[in-house]
């Protein structure tokens, strides 16, 4: 499905981030996966378990039943079934049929996040979830996630990873609080990896919106740095930072002034839908104590997430995508042609595009190809830029 060819949506064998484990109870839950209604629930040590979401009698959603017992009851008819997805307990007979079960789903919790696999159980390594310690969000000495915003998106899931894969786009969409237009006018580094891309502006002499400098407490000439990594298929990470302008030529020059780490997971719900989670971390390894921010992530992620549903919302209508790129989205088609290669060799969903994905699919592989002779306009640079795995790190 756009913009991907029309069969493919997404990879199985890969790690998603599925809830806030705040948001997962002794009281089961229903959390759409990769287009899959699932159930997620605690058992009575705190593990959590998640298994497919429909009852194999009669189809009934799992999540409007109950919990006893570590077992999920469907709330239908009584049938029991285990965190492994077996049924335990039929109540009208003894026997029960070996085909009544649903397929359950590892999860790994770390930090803040419940962390799923959705495809074949046997290559679920914990291993390959990124590490959270040097990615900050588990390094208590020196980062602090400290704002945390989870929205439900009502557009597909690569409309996101467009959105992210382009910063260009910040002086104008949030050009109230986090962007100027100097972002866009600044050329943009660019690296790629086996499985991850990084884009890098570096704004010499930057323009700061009041907002922006009063919640991080800069002021003066300043550089800007802004850097976002893309972990495929679902993690992007990276770090906004202020620094005193080489160009005043004073003592004080390219000295850090703010930074913040940033962290955007993307995790395809439905084909049309998406769970988005953004955390913030600040260094409390920098002198003096982090400003108070002044201004509200959650009306950032709102105008990004505004912008996606706007253009799901024609897409869904059966207009035909309006894809026509410039220099500047080399960087996200690079990006999208090595995650279609990821779900074409590591397994993908093919259930048959609705009406609407076929009208939007037209003709979408002849648009795909023709922008690939974009990827080379950028050539990749090794300084300052980040690893393309979590485990080289992004140290500030």
């Amino acid at each position: 499905m756009y913009p991907f060819r029309k069969d493919l949506f997404a990879a199985e064998n890969r790690w998603y981030v599925a809830s806030w484990g705040r948001d997962i109870t002794d009281q089961p839950v229903e959390r759409w996966i990769l287009n899959r209604p699932l159930v997620m629930y605690r058992d009575s040590t705190g593990r959590v378990v998640a298994m497919d979401g429909r009852c194999p009698h009669r189809g009934f959603p799992l999540a409007k039943g109950r919990v006893c017992d570590d077992v999920i009851e469907c709330g239908y008819h009584g049938m029991r079934f285990d965190a492994t997805g077996a049924c335990v307990h039929i109540p009208t007979q003894e026997h029960i049929p070996a085909k009544m079960r649903v397929a359950s789903y590892p999860v790994h919790e770390v930090w803040d996040w419940v962390w799923i696999w959705m495809g074949d159980p046997q290559r679920a390594d914990v291993g390959d979830v990124p590490d959270h310690t040097v990615l900050g969000l588990t390094d208590e000495r020196n980062w602090e996630p400290d704002v945390k915003v989870y929205s439900h998106v009502a557009a597909r899931y690569q409309l996101l990873h467009d959105n992210l894969l382009d910063l260009s786009h910040v002086g104008f969409l949030h050009g109230s609080t986090i962007g100027t237009a100097d972002l866009a006018r600044t050329e943009q580094r660019n690296t790629y990896g086996h499985d991850g891309v990084n884009s890098t502006r570096y704004v010499t002499d930057a323009t700061l919106t009041p907002a922006l400098a009063a919640a991080w407490g800069v002021d003066g000439v300043v550089d800007r740095e802004l850097s976002l990594s893309f972990m495929l298929p679902c993690l992007h990470w990276g770090h906004d930072r202020f620094l005193r302008s080489r160009g005043v030529g004073t003592a004080d020059a390219g000295q850090e002034l703010a930074v913040r780490r940033i962290y955007h997971a993307i995790t395809p719900a439905t084909r049309h839908s998406a769970h988005y989670f953004f955390v913030r971390a600040s260094g409390l390894h920098r002198s003096g104590p982090a400003p108070t921010l002044k201004f509200d992530y959650r009306k950032i992620i709102d105008e990004d997430v505004a912008a996606v549903e706007e253009i799901e919302r024609l897409l869904a209508a059966g207009v035909a995508p309006v894809d026509i790129s410039v220099r500047s989205d080399s960087h996200a088609v690079k990006a999208r042609d090595l995650l279609e290669r990821m779900i074409q060799n590591d397994g993908h969903q093919n259930d048959g595009p609705q009406a609407d994905d076929q009208q939007a699919d037209s003709g979408e592989a002849d648009r795909f190809q023709s922008n690939q002779h974009q990827n080379d306009q950028y050539h990749a640079r090794a300084d300052g830029a980040h690893s393309m795995s979590a485990g080289s790190g992004n140290s500030q």
